[in-house]
């Protein structure tokens, strides 16, 4: 799983770097408006994932802002990496 989370990662980290990059005017025409576009778009999904791991995990982190502004960074890639290390599990009962 750490060969999918890991990759995941940069390329979301490369994504908004590309970003960054638009903001200062370093992409071309046509492909600032898509940017722009797909920017929205996965802050839009990033959203809905936070808002459901805040929902599910809130009483499980100590630090629930932190994972939720790295999952509105890194989406479910981050989700995944605090599960592969044990730190979502659920108490039974």
């Amino acid at each position: 799983m750490k060969w999918v989370i890991l990759p995941g990662k940069a390329v979301m980290l490369l994504f908004w770097l590309a970003e960054l990059a638009n903001l200062f005017k370093l992409v071309s025409p046509p492909w600032d408006g898509v940017l722009h576009t797909a920017v929205i778009v996965v802050l839009a999904v990033h959203l809905v994932g936070a808002t459901l791991f805040t929902r599910a995990y809130a009483a499980l982190l100590l630090e629930p802002k932190l994972h939720k502004m790295l999952i509105m960074f890194f989406g479910v890639f981050h989700w995944l990496d605090l599960r592969q290390k044990g730190r979502l599990r659920r108490p039974i009962g």
